[in-house]
């Protein structure tokens, strides 16, 4: 709302706004997959089975789409505030390389997607 381009807030251009709504649209999404890891997780009666079988394989995709989802963000947002959005002083900076550890803590995003496939192929 505050950056101008042609006497204009980049807001009120239609591609800002699709990037706004999509932008949304993958944090909503990766945080109800998150949501409902956590659901299932509060809901089990069996505590020797966390970290296995259908929590694990619920955990590596909701954490897979949580750090997917940060970092689509973060692009579009360095997108949209161009050459500020690469000043070290910057919080879209900082949140920028957050994003990416995101993809690699814990695991790197083929590991999980190695998780995801190997519940969905068990017999």
């Amino acid at each position: 709302k505050t950056r101008q381009q042609f006497k204009a807030p980049i807001a009120s251009f239609q591609l800002i706004q699709a990037k706004i709504a999509k932008m949304y649209m993958r944090i909503e999404s990766a945080r109800s997959l998150c949501y409902r890891a956590l659901r299932v997780c509060d809901e089990s009666n069996d505590l020797t089975q966390a970290g296995r079988g259908a929590i694990h394989q619920l955990t590596a995709a909701a954490l897979h789409e949580a750090a997917s989802a940060a970092s689509f963000v973060m692009d579009e947002a360095a997108q949209i505030h161009g050459g500020s959005a690469y000043m070290s002083d910057t919080e879209i900076n900082r949140l920028y390389r957050t994003s990416k550890v995101m993809e690699i803590a814990a695991g790197t995003q083929e590991i999980r997607k190695l998780i995801v496939a190997g519940e969905l192929l068990k017999d």
